[in-house]
């Protein structure tokens, strides 16, 4: 038996309970298998000590994971944890947008089982499929196209800023 999704993390909880299903389909698969007892109590013991420290004391916080180490430390276990090191010297401009870009679920379908050939594609089309859907209400006439006072504000003052003569 599998408890999934039972977790609050600071990023979604879908593609945690995905990589935790990931993870319990190969134990169960007998394809990678669960630490010893003993590796599990020093782990629980170890992270509940790290979280005693960062939150105040609370029951809710029992449950708390940040996104991408907890993410990074399940995939590294099923073998789906792409190494930045190699992505670094084979594909240097896809490691950036790996270390800097959107930290995307797709990364952990470029390796290991059940890879997708579709991810890296994924990944680089990520901002523009975000932004798509944010674009759909067009203002067609010039008055509408103005900036906001705020921005204006912004801008004029930047102008003001370099021109020639200016001392800063």
């Amino acid at each position: 038996m599998a408890v999934i999704g039972l977790i609050q993390p600071i990023g979604s909880v879908a593609p945690i309970s995905e990589m935790q299903s990931r993870w319990a389909a190969a134990v169960f698969a007998g394809k990678t298998f669960l630490p010893s007892f003993e590796e599990m109590i020093s782990d629980i013991e170890t992270k509940k000590f790290e979280m005693k420290k960062r939150y105040f004391k609370s029951p809710k916080h029992t449950l708390q994971v940040d996104f991408v180490p907890y993410m990074d430390e399940i995939a590294e276990i099923v073998g789906c944890k792409p190494s930045l090191t190699q992505t670094f010297f084979k594909d240097f401009r896809f490691f950036m947008r790996l270390f800097l870009g959107a930290n995307a679920p797709y990364i952990y379908r470029l390796v290991g089982p059940n890879s997708w050939d579709g991810a890296k594609e994924a990944i680089y089309s990520l901002p523009e499929r975000v932004k798509l859907p944010l674009k759909n209400r067009e203002c067609r006439t010039r008055k509408h196209k103005k900036r906001g006072t705020l921005v204006r504000a912004f801008f004029k003052r930047e102008k003001h800023m370099f021109e020639k003569n200016t001392v800063i």
